[in-house]
């Protein structure tokens, strides 16, 4: 007995050292092979465990999904960036933040001159009150060509920056609405021209005041086709913010307009020229007599206006910002 165990240690020292895992595998396999066992199964692998689900996110849609939604296939704005001469566009805006500031500068001026004159007009609203003088209509006040001299020149300095402009890219109609913007002022300054020169030379008439008015309001209107051109370089820029703060300043010069004009038609459409004329010292202020309450909303529609310009001047600005950021952006 001690024989026959002594000789199986043999081969199970010659597998592997006395007690190691080969001489265990060894002896389980000759074992099973002796009694004619079969090899154990391999060992399945067990499915991974599932994650409880946890708590579901809103879903948000993205904007070219949102934009494909409303407009269509057809109808899709491009999300790319547009091409164009954005250095020159640079220069442009440059120029038209000037002209915007300049503009400002006189309108401000002028509201200090009405404010100088507010005791003078109130007593020419008093329905007892008797000109002391005879203004000279022909005698022009230098102050007044000065002012007029100033607001014709932000004018060309803004039509030179819309020269600039047209190198604007054609994504968004931004480039036509620069070319719109262009033609529009150009014929406003015209108009406002030629009327001035036709009153210099002692003309008046109903001529002259509509040349004077349909050049103002060509004027505005070019103001308001500009800051659509800031809105439509703002989409091909990507820079909806900018696209969105541009209808704010465009509605403050409509209300400007629509609250002058009602002024107007409640008080009289000679309102402002008889105003202008006690100013500048050329009206004895006749026409103002009982029209004490319309001068208070008349100074309220110049407000307004004053703040629209406030805000023309800081929208042109941010829309240069972001101009150079993007000139930035391209050569960095």
């Amino acid at each position: 007995m001690r024989a026959r165990d002594h000789g199986n240690v043999a081969p199970l020292e010659a597998n592997g050292p006395l007690g190691s895992g080969y001489q265990v595998a060894a002896d389980d396999a000759q074992t099973r092979q002796a009694n004619g066992l079969a090899a154990p199964a391999a060992k399945k692998e067990g499915k991974p465990k599932e994650l409880l689900p946890g708590p579901e996110e809103a879903w948000q849609p993205l904007p070219e999904e949102q934009e494909l939604a409303q407009n269509g296939p057809t109808r899709r704005r491009s999300t790319r960036v547009g091409r164009g001469d954005y250095a020159r566009v640079q220069t442009g805006m440059t120029v038209n933040l000037v002209a915007a500031a300049l503009l400002l500068l006189v309108f401000g001026v002028v509201l200090i001159a009405i404010l100088c004159s507010s005791k003078t007009l109130y007593e020419c609203t008093d329905p007892l009150n008797y000109a002391t003088y005879t203004p000279d209509p022909n005698a022009h006040h230098p102050v007044t060509i000065l002012f007029a001299v100033l607001a014709a020149v932000s004018e060309i300095i803004h039509i030179v920056g819309l020269i600039y402009c047209l190198g604007a890219p054609r994504k968004d109609s931004a480039q036509t609405m620069a070319f719109v913007a262009l033609l529009t002022s150009a014929a406003g300054l015209t108009f406002v021209c030629t009327a001035g020169a036709l009153g210099l030379a002692g003309k008046s008439g109903a001529g002259v005041i509509a040349l004077l008015i349909v050049g103002i309001i060509l004027l505005l209107a070019a103001k308001s086709l500009h800051l659509l051109f800031l809105r439509a370089l703002g989409l091909a820029m990507e820079v909806l913010w900018l696209a969105r703060q541009v209808y704010g300043t465009i509605a403050l010069f409509v209300a400007a307009a629509l609250f002058h004009l009602i002024v107007l038609a409640g008080a009289g459409f000679g309102l402002t020229r008889d105003i202008a004329g006690v100013v500048t010292g050329m009206g004895s202020g006749e026409g103002l007599k009982e029209l004490g309450p319309a001068l208070f909303f008349w100074g309220g529609s110049l407000l307004i206006l004053l703040y629209a310009l406030i805000r023309n001047v800081i929208t042109s600005n941010d829309a240069r910002n972001e101009v150079v950021y993007h000139l930035m952006g391209r050569k960095g």
